[in-house]
């Protein structure tokens, strides 16, 4: 199968180890998502740069066969995709930010603490839905802000729920050109 270099993917991994279980868990029951997870992908191979606990790596979408995966499947110019790969490459090797699960689990069920969120708006450290919105972000991709002011803010819930936004409109805008 070829992919989308430059397209995104949300996916409930469930965890396969006890602590990626415990972290798929608490940022699906924080951020009111079945999505625990998101990546970017950077190769028509299936090659996709994500964070995970062990920092931001190169791996390839196999390692997901299987699960329930949502594909973000917006149009966007090619020019874009390639900004947006490459600027997820340029993440590799970032630090995991658990204390960024922490602040947007609190922030999603209306808790905010400034000092905080001083913590959270870097780029040393990121979860997988900061790394996919600052990626499309840079590439000049504002949809994938999700609403929010800053890409750090982005959960894998808002990544989902654009993914199904432009899934709709773009099967409804498929359908109105069939029946025309």
């Amino acid at each position: 199968m070829e992919y989308n270099v430059g397209d995104y993917v949300c996916v409930n991994i469930k965890g396969h180890t006890p602590w990626g279980w415990f972290i798929a868990q608490a940022i699906k029951h924080f951020t009111h998502s079945e999505y625990d997870h998101a990546f970017v992908i950077v190769g028509a191979d299936g090659t996709i740069v994500e964070a995970k606990p062990t920092g931001a790596e190169v791996s390839n979408i196999t390692e997901y066969a299987g699960m329930d995966m949502k594909f973000y499947t917006y149009p966007i110019p090619g020019k874009m995709r390639k900004a947006i790969a490459d600027n997820a490459r340029g993440f590799v090797g970032v630090k995991y930010g658990f204390l960024d699960i922490v602040y947007l689990g609190l922030t999603a069920n209306g808790l905010k603490f400034k000092w905080l969120l001083k913590k959270v708006l870097r780029e040393d450290r990121m979860i997988c839905s900061q790394l996919v919105a600052t990626s499309g972000v840079k590439a000049g991709t504002r949809l994938w802000l999700c609403g929010k002011a800053d890409p750090q803010l982005v959960t894998p819930a808002d990544l989902a729920k654009l993914a199904d936004q432009y899934t709709l409109e773009s099967s409804h805008a498929y359908i109105r050109e069939e029946a025309n």
